[in-house]
């Protein structure tokens, strides 16, 4: 994401199940890191600080109650069965994991999506089915047509500047309005009070506008807006609807969210405040410590201690003063959003530059910043020799094997390649976002995957996968559309390499020692530029000297 924002993919893309599990294992890693010295490097001493596991669930009661939704939340509910199972997973060196007591409970709260026209009522009715039969505090995410089509395109055009963009008609219509809003906060929040449960509001839900832009396929007509000229429009939604509700009603915040502003979205009593867009941006997570850098500053300016401190902005604070200077603060910083020039559309219509090039298999400007930008980590470096020799493919004929006619050359001209891991690439496109060369990474470069199973359902994609067993190493891979294979013995320091008539074994130096050709195929030549390169490949992910997803799984 270079600047502003657009999606058009839902936010699930995991089976239930696989959500229970992904949940479970990323609390456990949690959970080992908080009592680790050894690979946190004590980074997490000390006082361990609140951590919520929030689910998050939409957009139809029958949907919500149906069995795999009910498992879904019976599993967070009691996730022993679970954890039982990842726990056999944890490696031998790491035994004192495996011995850990980890949480059987994974959450408590609940943030109910309202995107996709779910009415009023039936958010009511799903938020009492929440709380009331499943005991759950629960949090509805606000949509931000909900400050009205005036306000709304106020600031989007005449404020802001985005005269490009068209909020869907739609969405003003076919979702929870303002004034339904207030009346059902007020009626959640005695009705989970009763119950001994907490109601709150989260502000807000992407924006819809129309797809203007070649980025998506034009049967996409709707695309979801995030970023900074969202974060002015909530920031004034949250402002109008605080001085309705009052201080009372929790209030979780994530729009537009970055370290510039994150200080200013602390003082206004938000909890949580969450941010996403700003992490698929240069750095990726590693945006984040300016976060809590920002935040540090502005309390010891503010001579606070606590959070609580910096929100009222005095010593002592008690808890009603925190929460009248939370809603006063909110209309500040809505303001002051309002004023800033780095949220409006001249600030932010740069896009990264584009250089005359197009990625391949092996070699680019190597700029790593498809890296950090993924937020799947799905993108690697692994080293290779600089290398350039000139090669004969080979020609089978006649029970003979020779070189062919044709001289061609093979080279590598950098030590340091890309890669990506496929199986956790969700092809979201951002490293091709701020690749300065064209073709995107998570298409061009190699594509590897973790298991032959993964690899054959990927077929016809281009990619690869390797193996080990035995002491010898296995790359299969798909170039073009073809086959082949390559196996490394280590102990005889020789390869055999196959593709889908033939079977060739070579030295070390690339002499070929023994053939073999199928009986189907009187004749065939060989492809030795793909002998090569997988050749490197293999030995590139594999190199112990840098770690990456594919030689942690598969080594020799």
């Amino acid at each position: 994401m270079t600047n502003v924002g657009y999606n058009v993919e839902w936010s699930q893309e995991l089976l239930v199940e696989e959500s229970l599990r992904e949940y479970a294992a990323g609390m456990m890693l949690i959970e080992i890191l908080r009592r680790d010295s050894v690979f946190a490097g004590g980074a997490w001493a000390g006082k361990s600080g609140e951590i919520i596991y929030d689910m998050s669930v939409g957009y139809d009661l029958a949907g919500i109650r149906s069995d795999k939704v009910q498992r879904f939340l019976d599993g967070m509910r009691d996730a022993s069965g679970v954890i039982e199972k990842l726990r056999e997973q944890i490696p031998a060196e790491c035994n004192f994991a495996r011995a850990l007591k980890y949480p059987s409970r994974i959450s408590s709260t609940l943030t109910l999506s309202t995107f996709h026209g779910c009415p009023a009522n039936e958010i009511e009715k799903i938020c009492e089915f929440l709380i009331g039969e499943r005991d759950l505090d629960v949090i509805v995410k606000m949509n931000p047509p909900m400050l009205g089509k005036e306000r709304l395109e106020h600031l989007l055009h005449d404020v802001l500047g985005y005269g490009e963009l068209t909020v869907n008609p739609a969405a003003y219509t076919s979702g929870l309005l303002f004034d339904e809003s207030l009346g059902l906060c007020s009626r959640l929040t005695s009705f989970a009070e009763q119950r001994g449960r907490s109601f709150g509001a989260k502000f807000s839900n992407t924006l819809e506008v129309l797809n203007h832009k070649s980025f998506f396929p034009p049967d996409n007509q709707v695309q979801y807006l995030s970023g900074l000229p969202l974060h002015v429009i909530t920031m004034a939604l949250t402002d109008l609807w605080r001085q309705d509700v009052g201080p009372d009603v929790p209030i979780s915040f994530s729009a537009g969210i970055d370290a510039k502003n994150f200080p200013l979205a602390v003082a206004c009593g938000f909890v949580p405040v969450t941010t996403c867009s700003d992490l698929l941006k240069p750095g990726g997570y590693g945006r984040m410590p300016a976060y809590l850098t920002n935040l540090t500053k502005a309390m010891k300016f503010a001579n606070a201690r606590t959070i609580d401190e910096y929100i009222a902005g005095t010593t002592p604070a008690s808890p009603t003063l925190v929460r009248a200077a939370a809603v006063l603060n909110t209309t500040i910083m809505a303001e002051k959003a309002r004023q800033d020039p780095r949220y409006r559309a001249d600030q932010n219509r740069k896009v990264p530059n584009r250089i005359d090039s197009h990625l391949v298999i092996l070699d680019c400007i190597t700029c790593d910043k498809c890296i950090p930008v993924c937020p799947n980590a799905a993108n690697f470096t692994y080293p290779t020799p600089i290398v350039a020799f000139d090669y004969h493919d080979l020609t089978i004929d006649a029970g003979v094997l020779m070189p062919a006619t044709e001289l061609k050359r093979f080279a590598i001209e950098k030590s340091a390649q890309i890669a990506n891991y496929a199986d956790f690439c969700n092809e979201c496109g951002n490293c091709d976002t701020f690749c300065p060369e064209y073709g995107g990474p998570f298409i061009e470069k190699p594509s590897f995957y973790g298991s032959i199973e993964s690899w054959t359902k990927a077929a016809p994609r281009d990619g690869f996968v390797v193996a080990s067993a035995n002491g010898t190493a296995l790359i299969r891979g798909r170039i073009q559309g073809v086959e082949y294979a390559l196996t490394w013995n280590p102990a005889q320091n020789t390869y055999d390499f196959s593709d889908r008539a033939a079977r060739v074994t070579l030295s070390a130096t690339n002499t070929p020692l023994s053939f073999e050709l199928s009986a189907s195929a009187p004749c065939h030549q060989v492809n030795m530029g793909r002998y090569h390169t997988l050749r490197h490949l293999l030995h590139g992910v594999l190199d112990p000297r840098c770690t990456n997803q594919v030689n942690v799984r598969a080594t020799v």
